[in-house]
C-alpha cells in the first residue's frame, strides 16, 4: 500500500533561499504530518508542511527490499503514476579514496570510513530511464530521469532532513522543475579553473585523438554542514557521496 500526502506551495515573487534546502518547520507541523504513529495525512488531504521552495510536492512513505547482494527494490508515486525502482549498489571510490577529520586542534585524522550507500538504477518500464541514488539509515536520496524533458526529471528526498525526527520512511517527492531553491543562484567559482591548462583548439583541425584527462576530487563541507547531518560523519560521508555519484553519472 503507498500512502502519501499532496501539497502545493503558492509562491508569490518570495523565492526561498539555498539554506532554506536544509530548513526546518516548526514542531507543531512536523507532528501534524507525522500523526498516526507515523503516517502520512491520507491521500487527498493537503499536507500541513509547506515548504517555500518547492512549487508542488507529495509526501510518500516508501518501503524497501534489500536482497542478499544489497540491490533495492522499491516502488513510490511520481505524480499519479506508482512507478518501481530496481536499484544495485555503485561504488564512486577511487583506489585512494580516504576521509579526513578535522581535530580540535585544527589536525587532520585519517578515518576508516564506512561502506559506500551510493546506487545507480532504473525504472521498471520505462526504456531509457536512470537512477541515482543514496542510501542510508533507512531512507532514500535519490534523482530520476524519465526522459529528456525538464518535467521527466523527478527528486525523491527523506523528510527528516527538512524535519527532524520525522519517520526515515517518509520522503518529499517533487519534479526538479519545481524546485525554486537556485533560482537567481551562480556557481561561487568566478574563474575557469582549467584556464589555460588546455591548449585552443584549432579552427581547422586535422586528424587526431581526444584527450583524457584524470583529474583527483577533494570535498570539503564545513561545520554547519556538519551539524545539518545530525553531526555524523558517516552521514556527512553518504550525502556527499551520493552528490558526487548523481554528477558522475551526467558524464
Amino acid at each position: 500500500m503507498i500512502q502519501r500526502s499532496m501539497a502545493r506551495a503558492t509562491v508569490a515573487g518570495v523565492f526561498a533561499s539555498a539554506a532554506a534546502v536544509l530548513a526546518t518547520a516548526p514542531v507543531s507541523l512536523a507532528q501534524g504530518v507525522l500523526s498516526q504513529e507515523g503516517a502520512p495525512p491520507a491521500t487527498g488531504q493537503q499536507s500541513p508542511l509547506v515548504f517555500d521552495d518547492l512549487v508542488e510536492y507529495s509526501i510518500e512513505r516508501m518501503d524497501f527490499e534489500v536482497d542478499p547482494r544489497g540491490s533495492i527494490t522499491t516502488t513510490v508515486m511520481l505524480g499519479e503514476e506508482a512507478l518501481t525502482f530496481d536499484l544495485w549498489p555503485h561504488d564512486n571510490r577511487s583506489p585512494d579514496f580516504q576521509v579526513l577529520v578535522q581535530q580540535d586542534d585544527g589536525s587532520h585524522k585519517r578515518v576508516v570510513p564506512p561502506a559506500p550507500t551510493t546506487y545507480r538504477g532504473t525504472v521498471d518500464g520505462v526504456a531509457d530511464s536512470r537512477i541515482t541514488a543514496g542510501f542510508f539509515n533507512g531512507s532514500l536520496t535519490a534523482i530520476i530521469t524519465l526522459g529528456d524533458r525538464a518535467e521527466d526529471v523527478w527528486i525523491v528526498q527523506p523528510l527528516n532532513e527538512r524535519v527532524p525526527g520525522a519517520d526515515a520512511a517518509l520522503h518529499v517527492v517533487h519534479r526538479d522543475s519545481d524546485d525554486l531553491s537556485t533560482v537567481g543562484k551562480f556557481c561561487g567559482t568566478v574563474t575557469n579553473p582549467f584556464d589555460g591548462l588546455l591548449q585552443k583548439q584549432d579552427q581547422n583541425p586535422g586528424a587526431g585523438v581526444d584527450e583524457t584527462l584524470l583529474l583527483e576530487l577533494a570535498v570539503d563541507t564545513d561545520h554547519e554542514f556538519y551539524l545539518s547531518r545530525g553531526s555524523s560523519e558517516a552521514s556527512v560521508i553518504a550525502a556527499v557521496e551520493s552528490q558526487v555519484n548523481a554528477v558522475s553519472n551526467i558524464y
